[in-house]
């Protein structure tokens, strides 16, 4: 996996960090300090076309699903992308 596609978003939320972003919505936010994302509904296409993309179900046994499970923490990406990526190197 390429390093621009690893993502780490998870922040651990602590009493210190919930205190501080409590009294940070106490005291109130400029609108230069707000950013809005703009947002649509559920996970972006990887499809072209329109609607949701096309899924495929597998079963996997125990130790191929411990595997994928360990290299997609390892690498820090989801199961879907190394699915994705070994099944394109596969068929491609």
């Amino acid at each position: 996996m390429n390093e621009s596609r690893k993502r780490r978003t998870s922040v651990k939320v602590t009493d210190e960090l919930a205190e501080r972003l409590a009294d940070d919505a106490a005291t109130g936010y400029s609108s230069r300090q707000i950013h809005v994302r703009p947002t649509g509904r559920g996970r972006p296409r990887l499809a072209k076309g329109e609607g949701p993309s096309p899924t495929v179900n597998a079963r996997l046994d125990d130790e191929l699903a411990s595997l994928l499970e360990q290299r997609a923490g390892q690498d820090g990406v989801h199961k879907s992308d190394i699915v994705r990526e070994a099944l394109r190197a596969y068929l491609v």
